[in-house]
């Protein structure tokens, strides 16, 4: 099971990185070049707990299909067209699903 607050929180420093340093395609990304999305979910881990890059991968990863239509992560990404904005909008849509599914689990215990 994955822990909502974690993939929120994971989420949120994804899309933190990608607005400080800005978002790439057709490259997993670091600090002097940008992020993309996925790189920016991993790279999380550097700043908490690897379990929080973790949940936030395997969250977006499960509902990818629907934020998305159906693509992959990174054929998402890196479709020709693609802009920032969009990265930025799909993350917090995420977050919302998370923060969203956190408060019905809440209310089932």
């Amino acid at each position: 099971m994955i822990d909502l607050a974690l993939a929120a929180d994971g989420l949120r420093i994804a899309r933190e990185k990608i607005m400080k340093f800005g978002w790439v395609q057709r490259y997993s990304g670091n600090e002097s070049r940008g992020f993309c999305l996925t790189g920016a979910i991993n790279d999380a881990k550097h700043d908490k707990a690897a379990c929080v890059a973790c949940a936030a991968l395997s969250f977006i990863s499960m509902k990818f299909v629907v934020l998305t239509g159906g693509y992959s992560m990174i054929m998402w990404n890196d479709a020709a067209g693609r802009t920032v904005e969009q990265v930025l909008d799909l993350l917090d849509r995420a977050i919302e699903m998370a923060m969203s599914e956190t408060k019905m689990e809440d209310r089932h215990v």
